[in-house]
């Protein structure tokens, strides 16, 4: 990353080695290459340009590869506030505080490095320091800056822990498909004062910056009163951390490294196929895949220094069979990696949209919010509430880049979160909605969901990432590649156990390289629709949480309710190779048939289906017997008779599913469809969920015939409630749409909690209602969602 002032860099004066042209990323382990002649003392003269209030990295250049520490350090007496820092992740730094006056300034610094094979070598480096105040971003702007130390340390604290700038606002303009230009944002940020600093012009996400801290609250709210404002988001600082537990060592009996395999399949997945060169994977990491481990085929270090979490992620992806160490899900797949540091949102973003211009199909983050100093330890209720705010708050520009032209065909996988808490507390897993994005629970080896795992609303699928229960050796986590410090500065790859969600969402992240390797032609939604349709088949659904202590003796734990459904490799495999397979639906009851042109007319409907390749039959009636069918769709004005609310019951429990819609007084909230309700979560099991502003009680006793739910309403985690009135860009895949106003409509369903094999079951009220909002190609797009979504186990 490169600051977002108008610089030019690091400009070095190279001493004259004229065969010193080879880079080494830092922290690589250097091969026995036959050694370079070099210097003792590397004299260097680098020029550096620099806004006030930021940091940038520095280069040494050829000569100094890695640099292992700072001996001296002279600064100007003019400004000693600017000055060099060394950080393990990012490197050396030039930091420049807000109050540092523009002008040149000459400092020294002094210190070891390594070139190659050849550590403990002194440089003595001059830097003539330009500082200048914050300038405006150039036209087709690619960076943003990064805030200096004093900027940070003067930040807003927020109530759950980390900060916020007080000085900078990031705004969203447009749409993935038009995201707006930098003159729109100059002009937007001239209207509450600020400048342009920095951003990403082709996602139209700008960095806005005052010269001093402001009330940010009145910018924000009149930046978000414009029309082609998407999303102002606050700069947080201190909040992004690791998915990961302290890793351990390698001291089992050998099951400790294969449960994990096992429990998704994979080995049944790899009679089919192994992944390999086809597909590669990126690693968005705070630190880098380090290049040179022998089980890993590290294609590109793109920014970063090689760093344990970011190497142990990328081996669970796409470890080689190569008779060394153990294998990924995806075998020997092409790694490209980048370290963002992990400081802020905009680092994040930066590095992730990097990653997906290099040609990547599978792109995994496994970082996500956990305040600084209380790193993976349970959140209570209020502080896991305002984690989800201000994830929800900052996730505009994902959005942008996940939906736009250069990531709707690559497959985001994220970590949800070790904060033992409801939702994935991250920007990026606040996308969770798009159809090419999945956010991963984790598992232990008896299905059990992680102690520490997130969960609820936003959290799609499991994947191990916990302990090997009653295997030696396994209660440190699973097993991956890693890289150590193994002889003075040196680096080696070896292996290490870890536990988090930070490991769960990259054996996803190979789960769907695997599946995609088996048909590169397919569309990332596709292929992610198959990761998740298929989750839970024959591998179960995490349904309790682990017995293991909590991890904070401070904090009780959130209760877990609902279910997490465990990812299937082989299953996923197929349904890419093979695809979904037709669904056998009957379209029941009267419906619309005025031919009126929208989801609600049966012939419209059926052939929208028969489109989408199921095969569809008609009946104005329900029949005796349905077990020819997948799904049921009964669209009527129509109350259920107490025999069809019966007959409904026994077909959803058993693996069916249906889709119920009728008028507000009919078949909706009626005493019979409620029956039906009750009846699944009395006599099978589970909750009765929904979506919408207001209580579902409350929504029946306003019907013709009221009546009353025999358990508490839950969130329904796999349905997105649309805007009111529209699906205007609603893509097609895992969602099924519907207005948020409950007064308009809304649905409800069976979440089948604690049950196992039972279909999934979605009632809409208001027919009229889903005539009328989706008329045109809209309602067809609707219609094959739903479709989709009664598929999933």
């Amino acid at each position: 990353m490169t600051s977002g002032v108008a610089a030019s860099g690091a400009v070095a004066v190279q001493p004259s080695d004229p065969g010193n042209n080879a880079k080494t990323a830092a922290g690589n382990k250097f091969r026995a290459d036959p050694p370079k002649v070099v210097p003792k003392k590397q004299q260097y003269h680098i020029r550096l340009t620099i806004g006030q209030g930021s940091q940038l990295p520095v280069d040494m250049t050829d000569g100094i590869t890695a640099i292992t520490r700072i001996t001296e350090k002279h600064l100007d007496p003019r400004a000693p506030e600017l000055k060099f820092t060394l950080d393990d992740q990012l490197g050396l730094r030039l930091s420049a505080p807000v109050g540092v006056a523009p002008n040149t300034y000459m400092l020294r610094i002094l210190g070891e490095g390594c070139y190659q094979n050849q550590c403990g070598l002194s440089f003595n480096t001059k830097a003539t320091v330009t500082v200048v105040p914050p300038t405006p971003a150039p036209a087709g702007t690619e960076h943003f800056s990064q805030p200096s130390q004093d900027r940070i340390d003067n930040a807003a604290p927020l109530p759950a822990g980390g900060a916020t700038l007080r000085d900078e606002l990031i705004i969203t303009l447009g749409t993935p498909d038009e995201p707006g230009t930098l003159s729109r944002a100059v002009e937007l940020a001239a209207l509450v004062g600020a400048t342009v600093t920095g951003g990403i012009e082709a996602l139209g996400v700008y960095e806005l910056r005052w010269a001093s801290p402001q009330d940010l609250a009145v910018a924000k709210a009149s930046l978000e009163g414009h029309s082609d404002v998407a999303g102002v988001s606050r700069t947080t600082v201190g909040l992004i951390q690791n998915n990961a537990l302290p890793p351990g060592d390698w001291d089992d009996d050998g099951n400790a490294a294969t449960w994990p395999f096992t429990q998704i399949r994979a080995q049944q997945a790899w009679d089919t196929t192994t992944g390999g060169p086809s597909v590669s994977v990126g690693i968005v990491d705070s630190g880098a895949v380090y290049k040179d481990h022998e089980d890993l085929n590290v294609s590109r270090v793109l920014s970063g220094s090689a760093d344990h979490h970011a190497t142990h992620v990328a081996g669970l992806v796409c470890a080689r069979d190569n008779g060394l160490g153990l294998v990924g899900v995806s075998w020997g797949c092409p790694i490209v990696s980048s370290g963002s540091g992990g400081l802020t949102d905009k680092e994040v973003l930066e590095a992730m949209r990097n990653v997906a211009r290099s040609g990547v199909r599978v792109i995994n983050a496994s970082l996500g919010y956990g305040a600084r100093g209380r790193a993976n330890l349970c959140l209570a209720s209020d502080e896991s509430r305002q984690y989800n705010e201000e994830a929800q708050n900052n996730s505009a520009p994902f959005w942008q880049l996940f939906n736009g032209a250069d990531g709707r065909n690559i497959i985001w996988t994220f970590a949800a979160g070790n904060n033992c808490a409801d939702g994935p507390q991250s920007p990026w897993g606040a996308t969770w909605s798009l159809p090419n994005v999945i956010t991963v629970a984790a598992t232990n080896s008896d299905g059990t969901l992680a102690s520490f795992s997130n969960f609820g609303l936003g959290v799609e699928v499991a994947a191990p990432g916990g302990a090997g229960v009653g295997i030696s050796g396994g209660d440190a986590g699973v097993w991956s590649t890693s890289v150590e410090s193994c002889f003075l500065f040196f680096s080696c790859g070896t292996y290490k156990q870890d536990m988090g969600t930070s490991m769960a969402a990259p054996v996803v992240a190979g789960v769907a390289a695997l599946a995609q390797s088996a048909n590169p032609d397919k569309k990332a939604a596709d292929v992610a629709s198959c990761v998740l349709n298929t989750a839970g088949r024959t591998v179960g659904s995490a349904s309790s949480r682990s017995s293991q202590p909590q991890l904070d003796n401070r904090t009780p734990r959130i209760t877990f309710t609902g279910t997490v459904p465990i990812v299937n490799a082989e299953a996923a495999v197929q349904c890419v190779k093979n695809g979904t397979g037709p669904a056998n639906v009957l379209i029941a009851g009267a419906g619309d048939r005025t031919g009126s042109g929208n989801g609600t007319d049966i012939g419209d409907l059926s052939a929208a289906l028969v489109r989408a390749g199921h095969t569809v039959s008609t009946s104005q009636t329900l029949p005796a017997d349905l077990s020819p069918y997948q799904q049921i769709w009964y669209i009527d004005t129509n109350a259920l008779t107490a025999q069809e609310s019966d007959r409904l019951a026994d077909f959803v429990a058993s693996g069916g599913s249906a889709y119920l819609t009728g008028e507000w007084g009919c078949c909706a909230v009626d005493t019979s469809t409620i029956a039906l309700l009750n009846r699944l979560t009395t006599n099978t099991g589970g909750h009765i969920a929904h979506a919408g502003s207001a209580p579902f009680n409350s929504l029946t006793v306003n019907s013709a015939a009221p009546g009353g739910l025999a358990t508490d309403p839950h969130a329904l985690s796999s349905i997105t409630v649309a805007s009111a009135g529209s699906l205007s860009g609603v893509p097609q895949g895992n969602i099924f749409a519907y207005s948020s106003d409950p007064s308009t409509a809304a649905f409800a369903g069976w979440d089948r909690s604690n049950v196992q094999g039972g279909g999934r079951l979605v009632v809409g009220m208001d027919i009229n209602w889903f005539a009328e909002q989706y008329r045109g190609s809209n309602w067809e797009d609707v219609a094959q969602n739903i479709a989709r979504f009664l598929a999933r186990p």
